[in-house]
């Protein structure tokens, strides 16, 4: 049986602004504002709810350029788009997310973009986190692969 694997952060507090910087085991910083739950103005670093539909956008992007890769498909660009729909009552947990993915490249066929899809439910530790409380469909969309810009004549 193999040890469960631990990950940690430490978190540094003003606690007069509500403000948090994070940082995880590698030094990298994330910044986070709750200043609103002490009468601050919002908006001045991201949100630790907002950091949550960040975090599945990334883990499930990877997921999906992953199997694209398994698969021989290389896209040119992929964008992610997340939306949560909050419940009324406190806490304001997340009820509904929309997670879509809109992705370019040569040579990507519907079953390819299916299985990453799909990838994005199997293999994203996030998005099983969330799903214990939230119903979260995943669409994608072909863009046109973009235009050249510049060159030479």
């Amino acid at each position: 049986m193999s040890q469960p694997v631990q990950r940690a952060v430490t978190v540094a507090v003003d606690p007069a602004e509500a403000l948090f910087d994070a940082a995880d085991e590698h030094g990298h910083h994330v910044h986070m504002d709750l200043g609103g739950k002490l009468g601050k103005q919002n908006g001045r670093a991201t949100a630790a709810r907002d950091l949550l539909l960040m975090a599945l956008a990334g883990c499930s992007g990877s997921s999906f350029l992953a199997e694209l890769h398994r698969r021989g498909k290389v896209p040119h660009s992929l964008d992610i788009a997340v939306t949560g729909e909050l419940a009324t009552t406190r806490p304001a947990v997340f009820r509904a997310i929309a997670l879509h993915l809109s992705v370019s490249g040569d040579d990507l066929d519907e079953e390819s973009l299916t299985a990453a899809a799909q990838a994005c439910h199997g293999d994203c530790s996030v998005h099983a986190t969330l799903s214990h409380v939230a119903d979260i469909t995943t669409t994608y969309e072909v863009v046109p692969v973009p235009a050249p810009t510049g060159g030479h004549r």
